[in-house]
């Protein structure tokens, strides 16, 4: 399946292996359809192509799956297409999630509300029950020890600001745990993803804390923060928000342009250029 393409180059070969595709998916039980689900979604086109096919039969499978097949079953979703059955999916497997919310995994929790955040999914009692359950996971009595890597967190946020829901209980722990670990993580974070965080901050309207006051300092030591637009705009919108004074180099070349849209335009040659 990953040289599809390849396959695909005559109408008969096209023909041949739209069939046994489509018979072998039929026949698959449904962890193995998980399987090639996930190998759809590594050819663009490909999962676009059977999309229609495919999601009857995740529609048949996901009451029988694990919370780790769910999770397979997310990630295709994030590249799916048609709105209706991305609905349709979701309905289906918040139904399954409920009672195994408590046997998920983080990252199962985390792609779910990424779910939810990039489809606008409002299935409110998944939404409060996944929060509820990653709020403990994390943040809870016996949640010692706990990490997530940058993408889980930069996803999380994400997912809740899509959501709106930052200032719910649990969103808001989650919000402050995100945050305290991204400042943990600071030295091995790009310009781009520090960036983020500082218009993460923003965003989800974050006072001035320690951490927070951290992410920012780092954005702001990095040089040439003017050259990348995403992050030349976190820059200014920190500084506007949490009232911090920018990089000398934005200031000066912020002055630079205000100068050049300012001057008068000349129609004429410089008098000190003629000979």
């Amino acid at each position: 399946m990953r040289k599809w393409n390849v396959l695909l180059r005559d109408e008969q070969t096209t023909t041949c292996f739209d069939r046994n595709f489509r018979d072998f998916f039929r026949g698959a039980d449904p962890h193995s359809r998980c399987v090639i689900l996930k190998a759809l979604t590594t050819e663009g086109g490909l999962l676009e192509k059977y999309e229609t096919f495919v999601v009857e039969y995740m529609q048949q499978d996901i009451p029988l799956l694990s919370p780790e097949d769910i999770e397979s079953i997310l990630n295709v979703v994030l590249k799916m297409k048609r709105r209706e059955e991305i609905e349709s999916v979701m309905d289906i497997v918040g139904t399954r999630l409920l009672p195994l919310l408590p046997q998920c995994k983080r990252s199962t929790l985390i792609r779910t509300l990424q779910c939810c955040g990039a489809f606008q999914i409002n299935d409110s009692e998944l939404i409060q029950r996944v929060l509820a359950t990653l709020e403990d996971q994390c943040v809870g009595q016996h949640s010692h020890g706990v990490n997530l890597n940058a993408a889980q967190l930069f996803t999380l946020l994400n997912a809740i600001e899509k959501l709106n829901i930052s200032s719910e209980k649990s969103a808001e722990q989650l919000v402050i745990f995100s945050f305290m670990s991204i400042r943990r993580q600071l030295g091995v974070l790009s310009i781009q993803q520090v960036a983020e965080a500082a218009r993460l901050a923003v965003s989800l309207e974050m006072g001035f804390t320690v951490y927070i006051s951290d992410i920012v300092t780092k954005l702001l030591e990095f040089r040439d923060t003017n050259k990348n637009p995403q992050v030349a705009e976190a820059v200014v919108a920190v500084c506007s928000v949490y009232r911090v004074e920018a990089p000398q180099p934005m200031v000066i070349n912020k002055l630079r342009k205000q100068k050049i849209r300012t001057e008068p335009r000349r129609t004429g040659p410089r008098s000190d250029n003629l000979r």
